[in-house]
């Protein structure tokens, strides 16, 4: 019913001569009195109070961190200089280095260790004009797992840029600068054209040719030459592409013998089934010439010290099997390779290994399966020598592993140690004078930003001469580091419990109250209505 609709007062006193004592009694149309809805809106306000008191303390914890936290402006942002007299200010916001490195707060790294450049001599000519360490398991442990909070300082406490590279196997095909020319095309279809190599003495393996059409198989001729006269026969191949079950198979690569010849003759033959009898003219146009160094490395890697614990028999599947635990040591250490050395002599069974994920509410390990990992079973027959067992996985930075064995009706294997190894980090640095006594790295810092130094992105991704070794010491806490602050509901865990039961006494109270006004509603509607 929508009470604004009716006409006239609402509630209406017995006697309008005495304010002060007057009787009320019901409205006629209503049927309720007007101390009732006096209460009515005491109640209303009193529910208002109450819920202003709930959402008080529900963002009393955002808040608190949020004053703990306070917004802070990245160190590595650099103010522009300012004009004066003297010349351009030293005094910058951020006191960015005058290579236009940005200087950051040493004060938020927690560690460093000092890099010994001792044994680095003058580059001679043999060598490049870079040198290298690699990160230890120690620095995992306190770094970040991406590394982005690696900085290196010089003994004049300016950054030096670097570039980090994880030394995975890989394939880099780089492509070699050519000038192509007498192009030409024979009467039954034979397209060559020749290549002159720009480089000197440039090494080239592979050459890629893409040509119009589909559904044909073409003959390619590769010939060198060192002086484009005298031509000598390198390889011979086909070109391919057809489709099939709504998929293309398509080769437009030839790969060779290494080869640093000058010149490149090409022929490319149409296809014999489409220009056999009855059959369309093959057509040959080509789109696209690459000359390619193809090179494939093997990358390099770093072992880690590994503890193998006590076997553990259990179930799996409904199948009797064993569990050995793989530790570490410590976390952030990336990992992709365990090799198990075994004492038996025979046997077939398949494993599986997982991976340290999290902990639950009760402290417990956590660890998930790693799908990634080759499930050929580990397989010895009598006589084969005895070699480790390896499983190579997914990189991963837990500190736990998790190895079972599906033994069956069989005894269990005796496996008496392991290895674990993953990817080697490398730091590259260029050599200068910055390099002398007293350069450190520091890292530990979880909000440090990605340097990104142009160093980094320009340097090729395969060096032509290994960098000069430089050896990382010991890591050392930074005196200079000042702790982030910690967050009030960290410092007084007990405010927390204390506000929430501050906010539910106030509750109850404000509970009560309305219940005192419903008992008196209801006892004035009852002796109006009697």
């Amino acid at each position: 019913m929508n009470i604004s609709n009716h006409q006239g007062p609402l509630w209406q006193p017995a006697d309008r001569d005495s304010p002060r004592k007057r009787s009320w009694q019901p409205h006629a149309r209503t049927g309720m009195s007007a101390e009732v809805n006096c209460h009515f809106r005491q109640a209303r306000v009193w529910l208002q109070v109450a819920l202003g008191l709930v959402g008080w303390g529900g963002m009393f914890v955002p808040i608190s961190v949020a004053r703990a936290y306070p917004l802070q402006v990245d160190a590595t942002i650099v103010q522009p200089a300012t004009e004066n007299a003297d010349g351009p200010s030293a005094d910058l916001a951020n006191g960015s280095s005058p290579e236009g490195i940005g200087q950051e707060d040493r004060s938020h790294w927690e560690y460093y260790a000092m890099i010994d450049t001792s044994q680095m001599a003058p580059q001679p000519p043999h060598e490049s004009g870079l040198a290298a360490f690699t990160i230890l398991p120690e620095v995992f442990a306190r770094t970040r797992f991406d590394l982005a909070d690696l900085r290196v300082i010089d003994a004049m406490d300016q950054p030096i840029a670097y570039s980090l590279r994880t030394l995975a196997p890989q394939t880099i095909r780089d492509r070699v600068a050519f000038n192509q020319f007498d192009e030409s095309t024979s009467p039954n279809g034979t397209r060559e054209f020749k290549l002159e190599l720009t480089a000197e003495e440039a090494q080239h393996n592979e050459i890629k040719i893409v040509t119009s059409g589909n559904e044909f198989r073409r003959k390619v001729d590769l010939a060198r030459s060192d002086d484009g006269r005298d031509w000598e026969e390198l390889e011979t191949g086909y070109l391919m592409r057809f489709d099939s079950d709504g998929s293309q198979y398509v080769r437009d690569a030839l790969r060779y013998p290494t080869s640093r010849s000058r010149f490149l003759r090409i022929r490319i033959f149409p296809d014999v089934e489409k220009n056999s009898a009855g059959k369309t003219w093959d057509s040959i146009s080509v789109d696209e010439v690459a000359v390619l160094q193809t090179v494939t490395l093997a990358g390099e890697r770093s072992e880690y010290p590994a503890t193998l614990q006590e076997r553990q028999p259990t179930r799996r599947s409904g199948a009797l099997a064993s569990t050995w635990l793989i530790d570490l040591g410590v976390s952030g250490t990336p990992c992709n390779r365990l090799e198990f050395e075994v004492a038996d002599s025979e046997f077939v069974r398949d494993y599986e290994i997982e991976v340290e994920d999290a902990t639950n509410v009760l402290g417990q390990a956590l660890f998930r399966m790693d799908y990634s990992t080759e499930r050929q079973p580990w397989k010895r027959t009598q006589g084969d020598a005895k070699s480790p067992m390896t499983i190579n996985f997914s990189e991963s930075f837990a500190r736990r592993y998790r190895l079972t064995i599906y033994d069956h009706r069989n005894l269990p294997l005796t496996i008496t140690s392991v290895k674990a190894s993953g990817d080697k980090r490398q730091v590259i640095l260029p050599k200068s004078d910055k390099l002398s006594q007293g350069v450190r790295l520091y890292f530990g810092n979880p909000n440090a930003d990605v340097p990104n130094y142009d160093f980094s992105r320009g340097l090729p991704a395969r060096l032509d001469l290994p960098p000069t070794p430089l050896a990382l010491g010991d890591i050392v806490s930074n005196p200079e580091f000042v702790p982030p602050p910690i967050p009030i509901t960290e410092r007084y865990p007990w405010l927390v419990y204390a506000v929430m039961i501050g906010v539910c006494s106030v509750l109850l109270l404000i509970i009560f109250g309305l219940a005192s006004h419903a008992i008196k509603i209801h006892e004035e509607t009852a002796k109006y209505t009697a």
